[in-house]
């Protein structure tokens, strides 16, 4: 029973996610011509969604917590939500100031580290960088957005 408690929003989740999936494809094909069409960023999207939220679900279904483990939480866990609502003030405040890449670095690394422990922060600071420098070539190249820069 406490499994299906766990899984009921994972599946929920999966559900709107196909539906959103199977929305974007009746857009169109994504690609037409060698250019990308209004399908393509919600079909990738709807893709991510899909696969994510089968995780989620297949976690919850293997995932056997002790009753008192299950109740404990850190004091970070408390606090996440209003973490993230902070970082991402502060991420959209200084945006057009500093620029994307320095302004989406920390605020990715800060979303890493709200998730995750202390360990290995170099590490962690290389995957915020190279997630925000994968994030700025994909719009600026792919998808022909300019973003602000500090050097702009």
């Amino acid at each position: 029973m406490q499994s299906m408690k766990k899984s009921f929003f994972p599946l929920l989740l999966l559900i709107f996610s196909s539906g959103y999936l199977i929305s974007a494809r009746s857009l169109g094909p994504s690609v037409v011509d060698g250019r990308l069409s209004p399908s393509f960023f919600p079909s990738i999207l709807g893709c991510l969604g899909v696969v994510l939220s089968v995780i989620l679900v297949w976690r919850s279904w293997r995932e056997t917590q002790p009753a008192e483990k299950a109740d404990s939480t850190s004091g970070i866990a408390r606090y996440r939500v209003l973490l993230i609502a902070i970082s991402t003030a502060l991420f959209i405040a200084v945006f057009q100031q500093i620029g994307y890449l320095f302004s989406a670095t920390p605020y990715v690394l800060a979303i890493i580290l709200i998730f995750s422990d202390r360990h290995a922060l170099p590490v962690k600071f290389l995957m915020a960088l190279a997630t925000s420098l994968g994030a700025y070539l994909l719009f600026t190249q792919a998808f022909n957005v300019r973003l602000p820069g500090l050097w702009s």
